[in-house]
């Protein structure tokens, strides 16, 4: 977790919450065998609460704003 960006799961939900003012990011999903396996484009807005139609399992979110970018690994439930 970063100091700024608060990254968690709950079941089949990532919770993206930004403390200070971010512009757009892109997201990427990846499972642990490094296959990237959801990625977008999201809008500069303080939280974001976003659904994964996955396996149960841990995963790897990468997060990237303009010159920086941060990593967490996140656990998932299926629906």
């Amino acid at each position: 977790m970063q100091h700024d960006i608060l990254i968690y799961s709950f079941g089949a939900e990532i919770f993206v919450t930004l403390w200070e003012q971010e512009e757009e990011f892109r997201m990427e999903l990846y499972n642990m065998r490094g296959e990237c396996i959801r990625s977008g484009e999201y809008g500069a807005a303080p939280f974001h609460r976003l659904r994964m139609d996955v396996e149960t399992g841990f995963y790897r979110i990468h997060l990237e704003f303009p010159g920086r970018s941060f990593d967490e690994k996140i656990y998932l439930e299926s629906k």
